[in-house]
């Protein structure tokens, strides 16, 4: 061991020995608390940018922030919440992986993850986040309501209506494979099946409705069996409801269309005790030659039905759900997709409610 110059015994820097400049790969221990300080300060303003609503600045700041500090998990799931705010999932997916990667066992990236991949439609993968969670800790309500939300949209991929989803999983403690086998078993003949009518009933709800079924479609199949009063379609539910003036009527249409193949799926009619409807203009048929759904088979979708569907320019557009505000739920959430406390909000921030009340733009203000 060679004496080193001012008395101290050591050895050499390499620099020293080989008479060569050390090469410097890493930043020393000053300049990565500059960045990691610097990486902060970037940090902080992308959250200012997030709470006035900025998300595109947001993202950017948060990205030179992680070019900085790319150990801090904490920049990559606020990038992930920006990307989802902005309904880009895929980005938030990948962002969430990685905070995953760096902090594999805080809870909030995995809810995080799990939004996105529902924003996908990737719902069997978001349920296996948000379950994770619910492993770790039981009484997250959080994650309790977005898995139960993972599973009836799951559910609704199937066919299903909401309602019933809704119903099936909380009768069978959240299991979905036990829901489906409860949703596919026959149901029980009540009166509201029974082709008699023995109530007298003039309402029809029909079930398994796609969004290529108009109003005009089913108003122009129904007011076959009698005179219609109204028909109401609700695309988000997968269902219509049809109003007779007479049960006879309903006891007719009843009869002939239970069962039947209607754009591809198949319809279930059952009886409904609705109030009276006030009665609805006749829709004008603008196709009284009938077109037809177009299908991969180019044949007519209405199986047994009879007559001409709506063209496929006339298909309607999906309907946007109106859900009803739950308790504790966030108004900012609801009027403008985001809030800005995010995943620290004490309200509750359901995927599906993300800017559900949000107001359009009047027509003369919109670009």
């Amino acid at each position: 061991m060679n004496p080193v110059p001012g008395g101290a015994q050591g050895y050499l820097p390499v620099g020293a020995r080989t008479g060569g400049a050390v090469p410097r790969t890493v930043p020393t221990r000053h300049e990565g608390s500059s960045r990691r300080a610097e990486a902060r300060d970037l940090g902080k303003r992308a959250h200012d940018l997030l709470d006035t609503g900025r998300h595109e600045d947001a993202v950017d700041l948060y990205t030179r922030a992680i070019e900085l500090d790319p150990h801090d998990a904490r920049y990559f799931g606020d990038r992930a919440y920006a990307f989802c705010a902005l309904r880009k999932y895929e980005q938030a997916v990948a962002d969430c992986k990685m905070a995953i990667r760096l902090r594999p066992y805080l809870s909030r990236h995995r809810i995080q993850l799990g939004r996105a991949l529902f924003g996908l439609g990737h719902y069997q993968e978001a349920i296996r986040s948000f379950e994770w969670v619910l492993r770790r800790d039981p009484t997250s309500e959080e994650a309790e309501k977005e898995v139960h939300a993972a599973r009836v949209h799951l559910l609704l991929s199937m066919g299903f209506d909401i309602e019933e989803a809704d119903r099936a999983l909380q009768a069978n403690g959240g299991d979905v494979e036990r829901a489906v086998d409860a949703l596919r078993r026959p149901p029980r003949v009540g009166p509201k099946m029974d082709p008699a009518n023995p109530r007298g009933w003039r309402s029809l709800r029909v079930r398994g409705i796609t969004t290529e079924v108009t109003r005009d479609t089913l108003w122009r199949h129904f007011s076959a069996y009698g005179f219609l009063e109204a028909v109401q379609v609700r695309h988000e539910r997968n269902r219509a409801l049809v109003t007779f003036r007479k049960p006879e009527a309903a006891t007719a249409a009843m009869n002939s269309m239970q069962g039947k193949v209607f754009c591809g799926q198949r319809m279930e009619l059952r009886f409904a005790d609705t109030p009276s409807a006030p009665s609805q203009p006749k829709p004008v048929d603008a196709d009284p030659g009938g077109g037809g759904c177009e299908q991969a088979s180019g044949d007519a979708c209405a199986g047994a039905v009879g007559g001409g569907l709506a063209s496929s320019t006339a298909r309607a557009q999906t309907v946007r759900p109106e859900f009803r505000a739950e308790q504790n739920e966030c108004p900012s959430w609801r009027q403008l997709g985001w809030c800005r406390y995010r995943l620290n909000c004490h309200q509750k921030h359901l995927l599906w409610h993300q800017g559900i009340d949000r107001k359009p733009a009047p027509d003369d203000e919109r670009p």
